[in-house]
């Protein structure tokens, strides 16, 4: 059953051309100006499920969520142009076509820009294979969470499932490079029984199967959703799991950043509530494209710019900050930069960085990663029986805490992203000194799982500051009933904004609509039990 519209068309015209004179653009468009779709009928391009957490969250339907305008497709097609993806949050078509026609279409008066992302690659031929599903019993251990034991505790994720959240009725959206083996491995059993595995979408080949390509995505699904009782179970088996191919394995292009962009908006459109992203992107086959440092600002990458648009629909996106540390790059990748990203570092069994895991701060001099978990030798299920094996890398930390925030979601449905993620950094080893190396330390969940049920008692341990298309969430945590200060000052010390607001004995969210220029900014909220202060930014 459908209740959204993906817009995917095919050019009418055959493109009778060498697959070598072929390259994907990313055609920017000038509005929606007269689309036939409207924000007070929303029922026509979103879920039911998406129109609830919108609604559980108080996040209003806005033209970002109105589709592409139609009108717009049709012309692009009739170019002789073959369309391969649409964004609604950035406006914007992924084409496959030749440099001439590519040009012709900035001609076109509702085209803003046009730019070559990549090579095209013909889809993969798929042959789907025999599957052979093992059904011998496995060598139990000791522990319930069997290899996943060390991983999950050090984080206090258990305590989590001890209160009875395990992400049920929580939908994760995963993006990765393919799930080989995934319909059969006796790891998801579970899900397949009880309906906890959507139809999955491939975004590079255009079909419905992911299955296929690489077992990375296998890899990361398991941290999160294996069930096998003490061989190996993951930090939220009873998720309900999405999983979306987005990454060519054939090369290296922003290509896949568009592909990202469409996944992430899909699952939106199919009301996911946590997205779990073990990819970055710095560096390309082709080296014209490549980023700069100064370009990890949360604006400058598709993908960091649908992220943060994400973050203020309702999805808690979870990424990996990156393998980079020890090499020339050393910093975060894209979309991890993104304010709206939780980007998560790796560190050893013995609690101490590991040495590939990316370091920050962003070029806007944000913090990052945001917090840290374990991703090294980290256990992971084996795509033949029931073998298990260990991996590295922050592609393994992402999904560890991408599990325990969809039992935190199950927990407080109608927590706002903000204050949930505040939780978390809260409750980590290094909330009162993060630094560019482990964020705010490594997390306890049920530190954080306290912070967000009790209403008293409470130290004002924090503000944050999270960006919205004309808003600004203030989160922090208030220990009395109290009138705060709030005071935003600009880079120079003016004063741009002073009030007096009020504060429960509760984590407090407050919205202020704002008419602030692009900017660095600081906010400093005061009360009896002392000052707290953050910066936040006003991209363009």
């Amino acid at each position: 059953m459908r209740y959204f519209i993906l817009l995917l068309f095919s050019a009418l015209p055959i493109l009778l051309v060498s697959q070598n004179d072929l390259s994907n653009f990313w055609v920017e468009l000038q509005d929606k100006h007269n689309t036939a779709y409207s924000i007070f009928y929303p029922q026509a391009y979103l879920s039911p499920r998406a129109l609830a957490r919108r609604a559980r969250l108080h996040i209003p339907i806005d033209s970002m969520d109105l589709p592409v305008n139609e009108a717009y497709l049709s012309a692009i097609a009739a170019k002789g142009v073959r369309i391969r993806h649409t964004s609604k949050w950035l406006n914007s078509v992924t084409v496959v076509t030749t440099d001439s026609l590519a040009q012709e279409l900035e001609d076109l008066d509702f085209v803003k820009k046009v730019e070559r992302v990549g090579r095209y690659h013909e889809p993969t031929k798929k042959k789907l294979p025999v599957r052979n599903v093992p059904v011998e019993p496995y060598e139990r251990t000791p522990s319930y969470y069997g290899y996943g034991s060390l991983q999950i505790s050090m984080v206090n994720g258990h305590a989590l499932h001890r209160l009875g959240y395990q992400g049920t009725d929580v939908y994760v959206g995963v993006q990765d490079g393919g799930f080989n083996k995934v319909d059969v491995m006796p790891f998801f059993d579970s899900l397949r029984v009880h309906d906890q595995l959507l139809p999955g979408k491939d975004f590079v080949d255009g079909d419905a199967y992911v299955y296929e390509s690489a077992t990375h995505g296998s890899s990361v699904l398991s941290v999160m959703a294996s069930n096998l009782p003490y061989l190996y179970v993951g930090t939220a088996p009873k998720a309900t799991y999405l999983c979306m191919k987005t990454e060519d394995v054939r090369s290296e292009s922003i290509t896949e950043e568009c592909n990202w962009v469409a996944a992430i908006e899909y699952a939106d459109s199919m009301g996911i509530d946590v997205i779990n992203s073990s990819l970055g992107y710095t560096q390309f086959s082709e080296e014209t494209m490549n980023y700069e440092y100064e370009d990890l600002n949360g604006q400058t990458s598709r993908a960091s710019r649908a992220a943060e648009i994400a973050f203020s629909k309702g999805i808690f996106v979870v990424n990996s900050a990156g393998n980079s540390g020890s090499g020339s790059w050393k910093f975060v990748g894209t979309p991890a930069d993104s304010r709206g990203v939780f980007a998560i570092g790796a560190v050893t069994a013995g609690k101490s960085r590991a040495r590939f895991s990316s370091f920050g701060p962003t070029a806007d001099g944000r913090i990052k990663p945001n917090i840290s978990a374990m991703g090294q030798q980290v256990a992971v299920a084996s795509i033949s029986g029931y073998d298990i094996g260990v991996s590295n890398g922050t592609s393994l930390s992402s999904p560890l805490i991408a599990g325990l925030v969809a039992n935190l979601k199950q927990a407080f449905p109608h927590k706002s992203n903000a204050a949930i993620r505040l939780a978390i950094e809260q409750s980590a080893s290094q909330a009162t000194d993060p630094d560019n190396v482990l964020g705010y330390g490594i997390p306890d969940f049920y530190k954080a799982y306290r912070l967000l049920k009790e209403k008293k008692n409470e130290a004002f341990q924090a503000v944050d500051v999270f960006v919205t298309k004309d808003q600004l969430e203030i989160v922090y945590i208030a220990p009395i009933e109290e009138m705060a200060t709030l005071s935003i000052y600009d880079w120079s010390g003016k004063v741009q904004l002073k009030r007096k607001i009020p504060a429960k004995k509760q984590f407090e969210s407050t919205l202020l609509e704002y008419k602030l220029p692009i900017g660095v900014y600081y906010i400093v909220v005061e009360m009896e039990e002392g000052v707290r202060h953050a910066h936040f930014v006003i991209p363009k």
